[in-house]
């Protein structure tokens, strides 16, 4: 039996869509498996800060595609399975990493109350800073990318703080906290500072981060090496109270991120909500969680409270904790 012209075209026609449909369906799958094989490099670093947004986009990619191929639905079927599962099972790598987990802060006992914010060193917006840090009755304030003109700016309600680290006429710190408690033992290290707080007798080691942006290759090895340095520090601080916040410029689900946290008996408490704290240029469709707080044992267990709050002229969020000593 003859098979007429059309047919064959039909015929021809039907393959080569369910071929594209195929290769479309393999991308995400290709893609995945590049990023997971290549988690420590520079590149894969940037592409995995932004994998809520990648999963979310694969799972709707997905979706639209099994939609245009329905036609060839039983060619690729098990593609279209393949790629919900990793959609799932990246989900689960992320939403994993949050949890709620906090012990609320009692009344009775030594408070400490801290704002841990990259100001952004552009903004001008002093009027809401200086709400905000009313607001937000913190007895230490750990400003990240402080400038001179914040300083000065600022300078009636910072006031209330006289013990300080700043100095505008020294090489800046990578933190710059103002305190209602003495400080000692001021330590400056590439990319963080390190502090003791006391009140009531008592004693709390502070360790404020501002690590490179890691933009370009030297920097992101610049950022990695900072987080080496810290854990180290970390590891042989003999402190019972340590707080460690800042900026950090690293995603929780970075490679670098879990090299960082491994056995390092400290808790990230940023993950008691699902809210990011960067959103590059405001822009709400790009948001990273970059800034983070950890918190030793002992805090934890006496219970802590942790909340960002409004940008106040600033690309992220700031950072309020609450912990007894």
């Amino acid at each position: 039996m003859l098979i007429s012209q059309e047919a064959m075209d039909s015929s021809r026609k039907y393959y080569k869509s369910t071929f594209v449909c195929r290769f479309l369906f393999m991308l995400p799958i290709i893609s995945f498996a590049r990023l997971y094989a290549t988690i420590y490099s520079f590149v894969s670093e940037l592409i995995v800060s932004y994998l809520p947004l990648l999963t979310l986009g694969t799972f709707v990619y997905t979706l639209v595609l099994a939609f245009i191929c329905r036609k060839q639905f039983k060619q690729v079927k098990l593609l279209i399975t393949a790629n919900l599962f990793i959609v799932l099972i990246v989900t689960l790598v992320i939403t994993r990493f949050y949890s709620v987990h906090a012990t609320p802060v009692g009344k009775s006992g030594t408070t400490l109350t801290v704002l841990s914010y990259n100001i952004n060193a552009l903004n001008s917006k002093y009027e809401q800073v200086a709400k905000l840090i009313r607001n937000s009755n913190a007895d230490v304030l750990s400003f990240y990318e402080f400038q001179e003109h914040q300083f000065y700016s600022l300078s009636e309600v910072l006031e209330n703080y006289p013990y300080t680290n700043f100095d505008v006429n020294k090489v800046a710190p990578y933190a710059a906290v103002f305190s209602k408690y003495p400080i000692k033992d001021i330590t400056r290290h590439h990319g963080y500072d390190r502090m003791q707080l006391i009140l009531d007798k008592q004693s709390i080691t502070l360790y404020f981060v501002h690590a490179t942006v890691p933009l370009t290759p030297k920097l992101f090895n610049d950022r990695n090496q900072i987080l080496e340095d810290l854990k180290i520090k970390l590891k042989t601080d003999k402190s019972t109270n340590i707080l460690v916040s800042g900026d950090f410029n690293l995603t929780p689900w970075s490679y670098y991120y879990s090299k960082f946290t491994k056995n390092l008996s400290l808790t990230n408490i940023t993950a008691n909500h699902l809210r990011f704290t960067w959103h590059g240029y405001n822009l709400f469709f790009i948001p990273l969680h970059i800034d983070h707080t950890f918190i030793s044992a002992n805090l934890l267990n006496n219970g802590y409270f942790y909340k960002t709050l409004k940008e106040s002229g600033s690309d992220h969020k700031p950072q309020l904790i609450k912990v007894k000593l």
